[in-house]
């Protein structure tokens, strides 16, 4: 579930958010020009475009800020499930997240559907595959020492 060997298996063990991202190197990934700390395989550094995956518990959502480097959308729907809350955001370059909050960050935030949002991945906590889903992808802190 954490580190998914392809993306077959980060698609098939519950949710994920796919976005397109940008290798910039040093550990960073551009989507849609805003920066995130990613650990990007030594095989795909070279890459225009890879597929970059997070689960919904690890964006955080907060009212957008002038200079931020998070990615800015919109929040689209929302359901309350218990203790959490299940979002839908749509980033303003038209990809979808799917993002899962706590009832109590929720209430502290005070999100309503339509407002505009600041959406940030945790570092570290996202996976790069290629773009068609190819194996042999994992990131670097899950390949074992002097794996390629």
């Amino acid at each position: 579930y954490l580190k998914p060997s392809d993306s077959f298996v980060a698609n098939f063990i519950g949710t994920i958010n796919s976005l397109d991202g940008r290798p910039a190197g040093d550990g960073i990934m551009e989507i849609e020009g805003h920066p995130v700390e990613v650990p990007i395989p030594e095989a795909l550094a070279g890459q225009e475009i890879v597929t970059v995956t997070v689960r919904p518990e690890n964006i955080d959502l907060s009212h957008p800020e002038p200079g931020s480097e998070a990615l800015s959308g919109k929040l689209s729907s929302f359901s309350f499930l218990g203790q959490s809350v299940h979002a839908q955001v749509t980033t303003d370059g038209g990809q979808d997240l799917v993002v899962d909050v706590s009832i109590a960050d929720w209430l502290a935030i005070g999100l309503s559907a339509g407002d505009e949002m600041a959406c940030r991945i945790r570092p570290g906590r996202a996976v790069v595959f290629p773009p068609d889903g190819d194996a042999g992808s994992r990131s670097a802190e899950d390949r074992p020492k002097g794996e390629p």
